[in-house]
């Protein structure tokens, strides 16, 4: 295989990388308010700070993700904290005076709310409990919102047609 040939390929990916990015910013579920969320009020069971180590091929470096998950009692499904620990969920605070047994409401997506019990990863935008709230959802929402995948997507799909067609021209 030449260089021309793995060019080729290298924007065909680009291409089609950006591609994915913009259709899946496109369909993905549209939140603008506390309005758009579901409350669910149920008791609290434990929660988990799950650590993954992902491995970079190119430099054979590690970084390690984060997710920290909440199980309620009668629902099979792991919801799934999102945001930053540091700045929008009081991590540290929940953990310490949320306790197994006690009543919580979590907001989460309509998406979400209609995949109760099918086992899924549903994403929680706020916590609280009657005292204190861990996690405003307007600051979830607003991070949820501030994705800039479709800007990316369409900057690798302008970059990939335009190297193609630049290799085309050469020729």
């Amino acid at each position: 295989m030449g260089y021309l040939d793995r060019a080729k390929v290298f924007y065909y990916m680009l291409i089609i990388i950006g591609g994915s990015l913009i259709i899946s910013s496109l369909f993905r579920e549209n939140i603008k308010s506390k309005d758009d969320l579901k409350n669910i009020s149920a008791i609290f069971e434990n929660s988990v700070l799950r650590v993954i180590q992902k491995r970079n091929s190119h430099s054979f470096s590690t970084r390690l993700t984060y997710s920290y998950y909440v199980h309620l009692y009668k629902y099979s499904n792991d919801f799934m904290v999102v945001g930053d620990f540091e700045k929008d969920f009081l991590k540290a605070a929940f953990e310490k005076e949320v306790h197994a047994g006690d009543t919580i409401s979590i907001q989460v997506s309509e998406r979400g709310f209609n995949m109760l019990n099918t086992k899924r990863i549903i994403r929680i935008f706020g916590i609280s409990t009657n005292k204190a709230t861990y996690m405003d959802c307007n600051r979830s929402i607003e991070e949820y919102n501030k994705s800039g995948y479709i800007l990316l997507g369409f900057v690798l799909l302008i970059a990939g047609v335009f190297f193609l067609k630049r290799i085309k021209d050469t020729r």
